[in-house]
């Protein structure tokens, strides 16, 4: 029932998951199960193949997938080391796990595979669920960015090497102020330093009853470019007080070309009547060290 309300998934849906063959297959024919499950998988895995040069760089060094296409470690024979939490972290707690793997430690995976997927706007920016790539995990996204330097770039993929000169430097907060959800708030510009919103929003009393006996909302960010453009992502509210990404604003992060910035976001949300009209913000300014560049400087 879920799935029919995901539209991006139901293309992909081969068979009604109404089916009742979905819940014996595994128990009744195993094998055959079985079977088919490889099948798809030698079928699927080709399409993850790394090129020659790619694969080189590599080499038996460690590697970690982010942020979920772990299919680039079977197809490739990598020496795959996974982080404490499986793709996306589904909660903060399980977030600052994984980030420890990612903190600049010796026993940190010696490369990253950073895979990017296609969006509505004809760009290579989001992660799972319809969501802006450097939203999904902002701390495990900050240690990755502030240990990690690009060591390739493909069609789709960056491949970051670890560095022991870190990236970032100081971090200073904005005084809090306070806006409603579909308001425009200009975007403080600070040159080549990063720029994030810290994002506090509440449920009312009908809100907490609807995301616990059916589903929660959805919530998304807006963002308007210098260009006069408009691009929406989704976001997890649970992250979001930890900084959603304004500037550099990286649409094709493969990519060496220059990109437009940010001047103005808002925040919108399925349903108004759930949430409490205003949000608390708070601008995040994160200075790069002059010891090195970052893939998100173009």
């Amino acid at each position: 029932l879920n799935a029919k309300e995901m539209s991006e998934y139901q293309q992909r849906i081969q068979r009604p998951f109404s089916s009742v063959a979905n819940m014996t297959e595994p128990y009744f024919h195993y094998h055959r199960f079985v079977r088919e499950c490889d099948a798809k998988t030698e079928q699927c895995l080709p399409e993850k193949q790394l090129s020659d040069t790619m694969r080189q760089v590599i080499g038996h060094n460690s590697i970690d997938i982010y942020p979920f296409e772990f299919s680039y470690a079977a197809q490739n024979k990598l020496n795959w080391q996974p982080r404490t939490s499986l793709g996306s972290a589904l909660t903060p707690y399980l977030e600052s796990l994984s980030a420890e793997n990612f903190d600049g430690s010796d026993d940190a995976a010696q490369y990253i595979l950073w895979h990017f997927q296609n969006d509505e706007y004809g760009k290579t920016s989001i992660s799972i669920d319809q969501r802006y790539f450097l939203n999904d995990e902002p701390i495990v996204v900050t240690n990755i960015l502030n240990h990690y330097e690009v060591a390739a770039r493909e069609d789709h993929l960056l491949l970051l090497k670890h560095s022991s000169v870190p990236a970032l430097g100081s971090t200073t907060l904005s005084t809090p102020f306070t806006a409603q959800w579909n308001e425009w708030i200009t975007v403080p510009q600070h040159g080549n330093d990063i720029t994030r919103i810290r994002v506090n929003s509440k449920k009312n009393f009908l809100g907490k009853i609807a995301g616990t006996f059916y589903k929660d909302i959805t919530y998304s960010i807006e963002y308007q470019t210098d260009d006069g453009k408009c691009y929406l992502y989704r976001y997890d509210p649970a992250f979001a007080t930890e900084g959603l990404w304004c500037n550099p604003f990286v649409q094709i992060p493969y990519s060496t070309e220059p990109e437009t910035r940010v001047v103005k976001v808002r925040f919108h949300t399925e349903n108004s009547q759930l949430v409490k009209p205003q949000l608390t913000l708070q601008f995040e300014r994160i200075r790069l060290s002059e010891k090195r560049d970052l893939f998100l400087n173009k």
